[in-house]
């Protein structure tokens, strides 16, 4: 999971100073969303990797679905 630190406080100060921790904290965002990749290659315990996750096709009902996965 990507994270980026911007500096508080965000609430309770001028717009013009909300946009500008924005504009300051905008490129490490786009970096976060762009190029951030997991650093897990296995999920521990099941030998497999992380990505693509597995698909399930499931016919049924949202009930059923839930009783399922309990």
């Amino acid at each position: 999971m990507s994270i980026v630190v911007v500096p508080h406080p965000l609430g309770m100060i001028p717009r013009e100073q909300v946009i500008s921790k924005a504009d300051a904290a905008f490129p490490e965002i786009l970096k976060a969303a762009t190029t951030w990749r997991p650093q897990r290659t296995k999920i521990p315990g099941l030998g497999m990797a992380p990505y693509p996750l597995e698909v399930i096709k499931f016919k049924g009902t949202y009930a059923e679905l839930n009783k399922m996965f309990f």
